[in-house]
C-alpha cells in the first residue's frame, strides 16, 4: 500500500468518527466517539510529525506550498481548542465545527500538494517502508478497538484530566501552553 493512502485513510476515520460525535454529542457514544476521536488525532499528528513531514524536508519542501504546512497547524489547533472542552460544554459544538472544517482543509491539501509532492520525491520502494513505519507508529499509538467498548461497557466517561493532558500535549507541541493555562483556568 501507498503511504499516502494510509494517511488518506486515517484522515477518513477523523472524519467520521467527527460525524459520530455530532450526531450523538450528548450520549455515551458521543463521549467514545470523543475519545477515540482526540486518540486518532493525536496518532495521526505523530504519524506525519515522524513520517511524512520529514520526506518532504529531506527533499527540501520542493513543491510543496505553504498552505499544506498552515493546513497541518490549523488542523493541530483545531484538535487542543476540541481537547480544552467536553462533549455537553457550551463551546464544544463550535470546537467540534471548526476541527471538522480544519480536516476538510488538511484532507484537501492532501490531495492538492502533500500527496502529489510525495509520489513525485519518493520512490514505490520509500513510500512503501514509510508505509509501514506509518502503520507501526499508529497502532502503537491508538488502543485496541476493546479498549474503547470497555470503557462503554463498564460506563466510563474520560475525566477531566484527560482533557486537560490532551490539550496541553497539544497545545504544547505547538508553542502555545499559555493559551492552554488561560482556558483551563476559566
Amino acid at each position: 500500500m501507498d503511504c499516502s493512502l494510509l494517511i488518506g485513510r486515517q484522515l477518513e476515520t477523523l472524519h467520521l468518527l467527527a460525524v459520530a460525535l455530532d450526531a450523538n454529542e450528548g450520549d455515551p457514544a458521543g463521549l467514545l466517539a470523543c475519545r477515540e476521536l482526540r486518540d486518532r488525532a493525536a496518532a495521526h499528528f505523530q504519524v506525519r510529525e515522524q513520517s511524512v513531514l520529514p520526506a518532504l524536508q529531506r527533499q527540501g519542501w520542493k513543491g510543496l506550498k505553504s498552505e499544506a504546512l498552515a493546513a497541518h497547524m490549523e488542523l493541530k489547533r483545531a484538535l487542543a481548542a476540541l481537547c480544552i472542552c467536553a462533549p455537553g460544554d457550551k463551546d464544544f459544538p463550535e470546537a467540534l465545527r471548526t476541527f471538522r472544517h480544519a480536516l476538510a482543509q488538511q484532507r484537501l491539501a492532501d490531495e492538492l500538494w502533500i500527496v502529489p509532492t510525495l509520489r513525485r520525491i519518493t520512490s514505490v520502494e520509500e513510500r512503501r517502508a514509510m508505509c509501514e513505519q506509518i502503520e507501526q507508529l499508529h497502532d502503537a499509538l491508538v488502543p485496541p478497538a476493546e479498549h474503547y467498548l470497555a470503557a462503554a461497557a463498564a460506563g466510563l466517561h474520560p475525566p477531566g484530566t484527560a482533557l486537560v493532558e490532551d490539550a496541553t500535549l497539544v497545545l504544547r507541541s505547538l508553542g502555545d501552553t499559555a493559551t492552554a493555562q488561560a482556558r483551563m483556568s476559566r
